[in-house]
């Protein structure tokens, strides 16, 4: 067999309990007031961002989801930094609690950022204390570990009800329309990972 025909090597975008990144830096402009914003108020919005977290993790591999949240605080929903560019005036929440595989498929990766862009633009222009008022947003650490359970779990009938009633929210909020097709592809949850895991296993003609 000539070396073409070797398969000498195998791709897969699949990270389990690899920390190969994915994370996501949401910038802070400069005239926001959530730069010199209350612990409260940043607290709150790590909240916001963990509770919409939810419907992406929810595409990934179990196996991958219940490793990353067995171990510490790394990879959790609520795994969100606070921190400042290096040499820059830059200043990011870095949302962590996601592995890479959303990175896999370029659909997914548009309504990833697409999603979250519209989840952050509300945080940026809307008082958190207000959005915390709605029960669907995440208050507690206990309610944060429900949720890891919920996603490893896979408990469809109490699960399917928090991923509704976060579709629901999202859609009042100001940008959703604007990018409507890419937000509900986040919240079809079988049809995301089912085009996530056919990029798990890449074709080596493919890449190579």
């Amino acid at each position: 067999a000539s070396a073409k025909e070797l398969p000498y090597l195998t791709m897969t975008s699949l990270s389990i309990g690899a920390p190969i990144g994915g994370h996501i830096h949401l910038e802070v402009p400069t005239d926001s007031d959530l730069r010199n914003a209350t612990d409260i108020r940043k607290k709150n919005a790590i909240k916001i961002l963990a509770t919409f977290l939810t419907p992406i993790v929810a595409s990934e591999h179990k196996l991958s989801t219940a490793i990353r949240f067995g171990g510490g605080g790394y990879g959790k929903l609520d795994d969100v930094r606070i921190g400042n560019v290096t040499n820059s005036d830059a200043m990011t929440y870095e949302v962590r609690g996601q592995s890479a595989e959303w990175i896999c498929h370029p659909e997914i990766a548009r309504a990833t950022l697409a999603y979250l862009g519209v989840v952050w633009n509300e945080i940026l222009t809307t008082p958190t204390a207000q959005l915390m008022r709605s029960p669907f947003i995440l208050k507690t650490s206990s309610q944060v570990q429900a949720i890891h359970t919920l996603l490893i779990s896979e408990y469809t009938p109490i699960f399917d009800g928090v991923i509704d009633n976060l579709h629901n929210l999202v859609k009042t909020y100001k940008m959703y329309n604007d990018y409507k097709k890419e937000i509900d592809l986040i919240f079809d949850i079988s049809k995301a990972s089912k085009m996530i895991y056919r990029d798990w296993e890449t074709d080596r003609k493919s890449v190579v």
